[in-house]
């Protein structure tokens, strides 16, 4: 029936990235299993860690008569990859690829509100740390964003 208000399940792959960004000279360095932060000996334009995750959401959706449709539900992912990405000023950005005691499976509740059909504000929280315990910070990850 169009124009009425519908109630749907919405799930399926997506590709997430997350940036953490470094302020400053500080760096993350991997030493004996441990990850550190340290300060560069150089000023850097850049400094982050990048983590790249394929996800699985499921999404209760409710689509109103306005146009306005408004979800919220849980995911579920796993690492591809991550990297470290140091630009200094002046010099060339070096990526450094590894697993950095990320842990290879994490999960978290998202919600999304969007306008008929067009692009979604969405915003993600992961209760648990983002790194495996005792091995990084004990650090939730959360994000708001644009969904194309």
């Amino acid at each position: 029936m169009n124009g009425s208000t519908k109630l749907r399940l919405i799930t399926g792959p997506e590709v997430a990235w997350n940036n953490f960004m470094f302020e400053g000279r500080n760096v993350l360095v991997e030493q004996n299993g441990q990850l550190t932060i340290e300060q560069a000996d150089k000023d850097l334009r850049k400094s982050k860690l990048v983590a790249a995750q394929l996800n699985i959401p499921l999404m209760l959706n409710v689509s109103f008569r306005s146009g306005v449709s408004l979800s919220l539900g849980a995911y579920a992912g796993m690492r591809l990859d991550s990297y470290t990405k140091v630009k200094p000023v002046g010099g060339p950005a070096v990526r450094d690829h590894g697993s950095y005691n990320l842990n290879s499976v994490r999960w978290g509740l998202t919600t999304e509100l969007g306008f008929r059909g067009s692009s979604k504000l969405f915003f993600r929280y992961e209760p648990n740390s983002a790194f495996r315990a005792g091995q990084g910070p004990d650090a939730s990850v959360w994000a708001v964003g644009l969904k194309l």
